[in-house]
């Protein structure tokens, strides 16, 4: 039994490109933000640098000093129940040609918020749309 205060964290990256959000299809067949949970021990910088690198193979430029958007899920599943807590990051990275890996993404594209509202959202990333703002989508 989990503690009641105990939550997986998962950082999440917000690239974007002309107005639209990448997103990733994971090997269940769903849309995602790239990203994923914390180790432990690892800052959230580091974190989200890492799992940037192993689904798309780039590297973290910029990154917001503070999540955009957080908002937490309980997760049920083979494993059993998990609480999770999502940071979403603002994130520029040194390419757009990104590099799939078979264990963690099958493919990578960069969709408009309504596109997103048509999509097979992963459970982790449901409440993206009713948060995502066009302002955002943005790039400095």
């Amino acid at each position: 039994m989990l503690p009641p205060c105990f939550y997986r964290v998962s950082t999440k990256a917000l690239i974007t490109k002309e107005n639209k959000v990448l997103l990733i299809m994971e090997s269940d067949g769903t849309w995602e933000l790239p990203g994923g949970g914390l180790e432990v021990g690892e800052t959230v910088e580091i974190g989200l640098k890492r799992e940037i690198s192993e689904e798309i193979g780039v590297n973290i430029t910029n990154r917001s000093s503070q999540p955009l958007y957080v908002w937490t899920l309980v997760v049920e599943d083979q494993k059993g129940i998990t609480p999770k807590v999502i940071l979403v990051f603002k994130t520029d990275v040194d390419s757009y040609d990104f590099k799939s890996n078979a264990e963690e993404s099958s493919k990578a594209g960069f969709f408009s918020i309504e596109e997103i509202n048509n999509l097979n959202l992963h459970p982790n990333i449901k409440e993206l749309p009713k948060v995502l703002n066009v302002r955002d989508l943005k790039n400095n």
